[in-house]
C-alpha cells in the first residue's frame, strides 16, 4: 500500500476457488480485502486470464508510456 500511495503501479490478483473467477484490485484495496474479502473491495472480475490481459493492455500502455503502441 505504501508503494501505491507514492504513485507506484501495483495490484492484488485473487482467484476465487469456488467460481474460478479472477479478480483484480488496485493497490489501495489491501485493507478492504483483508478485512472483508472479495465482497468488501472494489475491483474487476474476469472469467479467464485472456480477458484479464486484454483489459489490462490500455493500463499497461499508460503506465509504460506506450499508449500508441498498444491501443
Amino acid at each position: 500500500m505504501a508503494y501505491f500511495a507514492r504513485g507506484g503501479a501495483n495490484f492484488f490478483l485473487v482467484k476465487a476457488l469456488s467460481t474460478r473467477h479472477i479478480y483484480l484490485f488496485e493497490g489501495n484495496q489491501g485493507p478492504s480485502l483483508s478485512q472483508g474479502g472479495l465482497i468488501a473491495a472494489e475491483g474487476e472480475r474476469f472469467e479467464d486470464l485472456g480477458s484479464m490481459f486484454e483489459a489490462l493492455r490500455p493500463h499497461a500502455a499508460r503506465i509504460l508510456g506506450l499508449e500508441r503502441s498498444f491501443c
